[in-house]
């Protein structure tokens, strides 16, 4: 269910001032030397009234432009692929895969990490809220979401805060980061033998 909240998200004009456009800018600068990038994560879903968050945990790699993979591994197993503007949802638990297009994928907050200097500037207004911290609000009316603040530590993202359009905030924390070369085959995914499959908007 945490990865569900998550995808839908990720799926889904104003021309940007001065000001966002240099934000968008720094934000793509700051992202442009990260080829590639692997670690952990510990994610946790405010719901409303709820006294406890609900946590979940995994691992998550990307390549820019626009790969990326979000393999939930507790308390539940998940995975989120996205590649070549297709994106897959494997539920294992419920024995089921949907796959899905999406026309930009800077547009999805998970996929902001991946995305390049002109994507962030179309799809979103960029604001700096200090020298380590963006804030990203989407231009389209109809996004899965309302507003991400990514923060760094370094030269490194370290987390990222989604509010989607119930308003629950999605936090997220990077671990462990790495920025050596990734396998073969990690953003390739086919459903396994037995999978109930599903096409959204193929």
């Amino acid at each position: 269910m945490l990865l569900r909240i998550l995808v839908l998200a990720c799926l889904l004009a104003l021309a940007p001032g001065a000001g966002a456009a240099d934000a968008a800018g720094a934000l793509a600068g700051r992202l442009a030397p990260l080829a590639q990038l692997s670690g952990a994560f510990e994610q946790s879903v405010e719901n409303g009234g709820a006294a406890t968050p609900a946590r979940s945990a995994g691992r998550f790699s990307l390549r820019r432009p626009d790969q990326f993979r979000w393999e939930i591994t507790e308390p539940d197993s998940q995975l989120l692929i996205a590649s070549d503007g297709v994106l897959w949802h494997y539920d294992r638990d419920l024995a089921t895969a949907t796959r899905r297009r999406f026309d930009d994928g800077a547009a999805a907050p998970l996929l902001l990490l991946a995305a390049d200097a002109p994507a962030l500037a179309e799809a979103f207004d960029v604001e700096a809220l200090g020298p380590d911290r963006y804030r990203v609000v989407p231009r389209a009316s109809d996004a899965g979401f309302r507003e991400a603040e990514l923060g760094f530590a370094g030269a490194l993202p370290v987390s990222m805060r989604i509010i989607d359009r119930l308003g629950q905030a999605i936090t997220i924390r990077f671990l462990g980061l790495d920025e050596s070369p990734l396998p073969e085959g990690t953003f390739d995914f086919t459903p396994p033998d037995g999978v109930d499959v599903y096409r959204e908007n193929d």
